[in-house]
């Protein structure tokens, strides 16, 4: 697998990240679909992990909104790289004299790398990053502005600890000059990792956009149980979700439920795919649901995805169709219904 991550929040949830503080998600602007990531705190901040250890070397998409800095002195840190052990080896930040992007090894007290572009403010730009963790002459940073590349820097890119990025920061910056707390006040949209596996997704993740895939009708199988309904689909349809005011519920295995879903409406190559589901168990225990797709009359469950007793996202990315073996096509997807199954 070679498609990491990505998240475009339109659950309308700040819970789309795997764990973040204080940040929200905002309508009043987005690079596609409807919401993206508002960070107007210090800090606030969200995570998200490549669920593996040890890759040395990772690919980052960010569209980036710049509002503000936090003062007219402090610089605007919008992503930290950290290995698996807590070790910051980049920090990316715009300059507050001039909107300059800047890389540093280590947090922003670390040793300066290198600089290039001028984001402007108020507007979306798109900031690509491929990062190789090393020693010099190994490590790498190259930067890429609205497809443009501004920085590309060869030296050493490993501050301590693992050559390794395991999880990305976006927002607040854990240090600065002594001060705690330096982000940029921004809203973040259509984030995405690549790793270098695999046959795709494998290289620059490009400057493309997430779109939503939400339920809008009733489909083949309703098996679960409607909180409220009076059809399945309306219990599942929220953008922001409303957990316990309506939901579908099982506790019988194998049972599913699928919808007729809304269309992608913008041409373009599909490269990955991620299933959403929130959910949460009626009782602390274990339990599983699994993403199922009905593509061209024909049922396709996705993997087991535990919950617990608490609310929760649990996700499935997908860089091929479950039913063809390749790339989905946008005429599949529209075609398809979406859905979950108790596993």
């Amino acid at each position: 697998m070679s498609r990491r991550a990505q998240v475009g929040f339109e659950g309308g949830s700040p819970a789309q990240f795997d764990s973040y503080s204080g940040v929200t998600v905002s309508a009043a602007q987005a690079r596609t679909g409807t919401y993206s990531a508002r960070f107007d705190a210090y800090t606030e901040y969200g995570l998200l992990g490549l669920g593996i250890v040890g890759k040395s070397e990772v690919n980052l998409r960010i569209g980036l909104y710049p509002t503000a800095y936090r003062s007219g002195t402090e610089d605007g840190y919008f992503v930290q790289l950290f290995d698996s052990g807590g070790i910051s080896h980049l920090s990316f930040y715009l300059k507050a004299t001039d909107d300059v992007i800047q890389v540093k090894r280590g947090r922003s007290d670390g040793t300066w790398l290198a600089g290039g572009g001028v984001v402007p403010f108020n507007v979306w730009s798109c900031i690509e990053i491929r990062a190789l963790i090393a020693d010099a002459p190994n490590g790498r940073v190259v930067v890429k502005l609205d497809g443009g590349t501004v920085i590309d820097f060869t030296g050493d890119t490993r501050l301590a600890g693992t050559a390794e990025v395991y999880v990305a920061r976006y927002g607040y910056n854990s240090y600065y000059a002594g001060v705690s707390g330096s982000s940029l006040f921004c809203y973040m949209d259509d984030l995405a990792i690549n790793d270098t596996d695999g046959a795709v997704n494998n290289s620059w993740c490009g400057r493309a956009g997430l779109r939503p895939v939400i339920p809008t009708g009733v489909g083949n199988a309703s098996g679960w149980t409607p909180l409220v309904g009076p059809a399945n689909w309306q219990d599942v349809d929220e953008q922001p979700p409303d957990d316990v005011t309506t939901y579908v519920h099982s506790d019988v295995l194998n049972t599913v439920d699928t919808y007729v879903a809304s269309d992608i409406v913008p041409d373009g190559t599909v490269n990955a795919v991620c299933a959403w589901i929130r959910g949460q168990l009626d009782a602390v225990g274990t339990g599983n649901v699994a993403p199922m797709w009905r593509i061209a009359a024909a049922n396709y469950a996705g993997s087991d995805l535990p919950l617990d007793a608490s609310w929760k996202y649990v996700h499935q990315i997908y860089e091929t169709s479950p039913a063809t073996g390749v790339a989905f096509t946008k005429a599949e997807i529209n075609a398809a219904e979406i859905g979950i199954k108790v596993r």
